[in-house]
């Protein structure tokens, strides 16, 4: 709902509105390269996808802060930015990190089932803003008119509302209020989801990469060689200090 957001909570024209949609993919795209060269040279990639996954939260974050008003374009923008850039760093560096622990005879499946992942989650996203968006904000719009017919036409045709009720009048204010009501549960919720990410990602094997092929001689996925040291993981133990167990 980003461009319907854009359009009518934020006042932006249809040029700038796609612009800003296409934002997360170019930016993805543009710094894929210098992930990669990052790759080659560190050959760690839990670092990466740490660091993708808090740019992930830092997105919601701003999405969440700027949801509604003409002054919302640039934190929209700095939130488009940081998908692609969350994108960049944790999706292409996961599927690195999954392929390295692979045989070529599972190089196949794993990487069909890591792409065929993302889509389910895409899925699953828009599947509860759609129930979201669906079940709340026309509630949202009929409370903040008193015409009904008003508020069917704001729900259902915004764009041509826009065009009939200028920027600043009340009745484009009020669907403002309402747009801006609807996306703050939805980025609750993308918040919310986050933090599982996290705690994943945190606890994936940091297996540091070689320039070995991966033969069939190897072992399978879940019999690696895991014994690899987690520079991240070590140093959060460092930092913390865990209480040990007493065995009795």
């Amino acid at each position: 709902y980003l461009y319907r957001v854009l359009m009518v909570a934020m006042n932006q024209s249809a040029g700038s509105a796609s612009m800003i949609v296409w934002l997360p993919s170019f930016t993805s795209v543009a710094m894929s390269p210098l992930v990669a060269i990052g790759l080659a040279k560190f050959r760690r990639t839990k670092p990466f996808d740490v660091f993708g996954t808090c740019i992930y939260t830092l997105s919601t974050c701003l999405f969440y802060g700027y949801r509604a008003g003409d002054a919302s374009r640039s934190g929209v923008i700095a939130a488009s930015i940081c998908v692609g850039l969350g994108s960049s760093f944790l999706n292409y560096t996961l599927m690195v990190s999954a392929q390295s622990l692979c045989t070529q005879e599972k190089m196949a499946a794993v990487t069909g089932l890591y792409m065929a992942l993302p889509k389910v989650g895409q899925a699953v996203g828009a599947s509860i803003s759609g129930a979201l968006w669906t079940q709340t904000m026309y509630t949202q719009i009929a409370k903040r008119f008193n015409d009904a017919a008003l508020a069917v036409e704001a729900y259902s045709s915004p764009y041509t509302f826009i065009i009939s009720y200028p920027w600043g009048t009340l009745e484009w204010m009020a669907l403002v209020s309402a747009y801006k009501y609807v996306q703050r549960l939805i980025m609750i919720v993308a918040l919310a989801f986050t933090v599982p990410l996290f705690i994943c990602v945190f606890f994936t094997v940091d297996r540091r990469l070689t320039s070995t092929i991966a033969t069939s001689d190897t072992s399978d996925c879940s019999e690696g060689e895991l014994d690899d040291d987690d520079p991240l993981w070590t140093w959060v133990k460092n930092k913390v200090k865990f209480p040990r167990s007493e065995h009795i």
